[in-house]
């Protein structure tokens, strides 16, 4: 527990006046040292030319304009470089709203398309959505997808394809889509992923709950122990039952790999396509900031449970073949 906590703690135990919430500066130097600690991709924060490990010119060189130097940091900059440059800007900015926007532009600067940060009036519409989850373990956060699920039937087979695993209600229309399916006959299903560039790692154990409970995956993390990650819910009965086959293709990354992987080693699902996935599974994890922030830092690999990540390696097909092999494969599987 920090400083501030512990403070805050003792002044509501004991009825004196809580800390004043911490401000921008401080959340940001929260957020610096935990990327800092915790970030998985040490290369990153390396020189990425011979030229950086010379600094980069601070605020005493007037001369050179400030759309220069952040081009430098954003082209050679090292994340002690980011530190520099934004705790400078944000210790000079008034408006609030402006200091967070530049605590987030800083995370951004590590480009991987999964740590985020929300400031707190957005943390707390985030918690809102799933009240029974304090932190979420989110990449991207958005309450809808632009892309929509879309399902066929293929005699008794249900083909549905998932485009990703963006926003918080792809669990649910995944759901609908298959009871659909289910009431029109289908008595077995394919899940074709091929394209899915992943998403939330939320809506991943979501959707994976609808055909699997339990643990089925496990967090390969910086500076500590492999963590085991649950379906959520982790425990009840699944709502679907029939044969599983999942295409997939070497364009599934992140989450999604982790959902073929995770029901392919757990006996539920049989992977079909021409190569493995992309091998690309950054695990993301969420940190509530004092204040009410949430950030979201990838600090490790998603793996299953008991063997090696997908990291590197990608989910590998346990049959070589199309939409046309998965459909017979699960339509032969289908009980009479």
């Amino acid at each position: 527990m920090s400083r501030r906590a512990l403070l805050t703690l003792l002044a509501a135990c004991t009825g004196l006046p809580a800390l004043a919430a911490p401000s921008p500066a401080e959340t940001f130097e929260q957020v610096w040292t935990l990327i800092e600690r915790r970030y998985i991709y040490r290369a990153r924060f390396e020189p990425r030319s011979p030229l950086s490990p010379l600094p980069l010119p601070r605020k005493s060189d007037a001369a050179l304009p400030d759309a220069l130097r952040r081009e430098l940091l954003w082209q050679l900059g090292t994340w002690q470089d980011v530190r520099d440059y934004y705790l400078e800007r944000i210790r000079q900015t008034a408006d609030a709203d402006a200091a967070q926007r530049l605590i987030g532009e800083a995370v951004s600067w590590l480009r991987d398309d999964h740590s985020v940060y929300y400031p707190p009036e957005r943390a707390r519409q985030v918690r809102a959505l799933y009240p029974d989850l304090p932190c979420l373990p989110l990449s991207g956060a958005t309450e809808t997808s632009s892309r929509q699920v879309s399902a066929q039937l293929l005699g008794t087979v249900g083909v549905l394809r998932i485009p990703d695993f963006e926003g918080f209600a792809r669990p649910a229309e995944v759901e609908a889509a298959l009871a659909d399916l289910e009431t029109r006959g289908a008595r077995a299903f394919v899940l074709d992923l091929r394209g899915n560039p992943g998403g939330q790692l939320l809506a991943m154990t979501r959707t994976a709950a609808l055909f699997e409970r339990g643990l089925l995956w496990r967090l390969r993390l910086r500076g500590s122990f492999p963590t085991p990650l649950p379906t959520w819910p982790p425990l009840g009965t699944p709502r679907f039952h029939q044969p599983l086959a999942i295409l997939i293709d070497a364009n599934v990354h992140s989450a999604a790999e982790g959902f073929a992987g995770g029901l392919q080693a757990r006996g539920r699902a049989r992977i079909f396509g021409q190569t493995p996935s992309a091998g690309n599974v950054e695990a993301v994890m969420p940190y509530c900031l004092e204040g009410g922030a949430l950030v979201m830092v990838a600090t490790g690999q998603l793996a299953p449970m008991g063997s090696a990540s997908w990291e590197g390696q990608g989910v590998r097909p346990d049959e070589t073949g199309g939409l046309e092999e998965a459909a017979r494969w699960a339509g032969s599987q289908a009980s009479d």
